[in-house]
């Protein structure tokens, strides 16, 4: 591989590897924004409400609490990860990274959509023994999962075609 190939590459990689890592650190802020949004509607919402609504907000306010801190955890890997991986970058490195990335977001939206099937069931459970406790909580964990999964999903397919467009420039035959 010629010289100006390799610097080529090595340019290249740095771009990726900064804009993905900025694409997962903007996630964690989103996320992080989305749970903390989700406390205070919640929080307003115990105070002001009854019945289903009144256990929709509690669990809201629970589970977005659990959120926030993973949320916030998962911005503090992102940006250690990221000085990391561009400290000792490489066409390996990057690709590994993004690997770990993709099997992460894929065991994320399989959680996703069996917290999907959890709120169904609580929302049954509620319906057959007439309790708007456990169909609020049902319907919480609904909306929740529901935004997880989209996370998860849009992370996925960014990671995915970042990956695809690293292995079709390592791919390029020189000419």
């Amino acid at each position: 591989m010629g010289f100006f190939k390799q610097v080529m590459i090595e340019r290249n990689m740095i771009s990726h590897a900064n804009k993905i890592t900025s694409v997962n650190i903007t996630a964690m802020k989103v996320w992080l924004a989305w749970a903390a949004g989700n406390i205070v509607l919640g929080g307003v919402l115990i105070f002001f409400s009854s019945g289903i609504l009144l256990a929709f907000a509690e669990l809201m306010v629970i589970w977005n609490i659990v959120s926030a801190v993973l949320a916030f955890l998962g911005l503090q890997v992102a940006k250690s990860t990221a000085v990391k991986l561009l400290a000792n970058l490489s066409p390996l490195s990057l690709i590994r990274y993004l690997h770990s990335l993709e099997k992460l977001f894929v065991f994320g939206a399989g959680l996703d959509i069996a917290y999907s099937i959890l709120g169904v069931y609580l929302i049954e459970k509620g319906t057959t023994i007439e309790s708007t406790m456990w169909a609020g909580f049902g319907a919480a964990v609904i909306v929740q999962a529901m935004f997880l999964l989209g996370l998860d999903s849009v992370l996925y397919f960014l990671n995915r075609k970042a990956s695809r467009q690293v292995f079709a420039e390592l791919e390029e035959p020189e000419n």
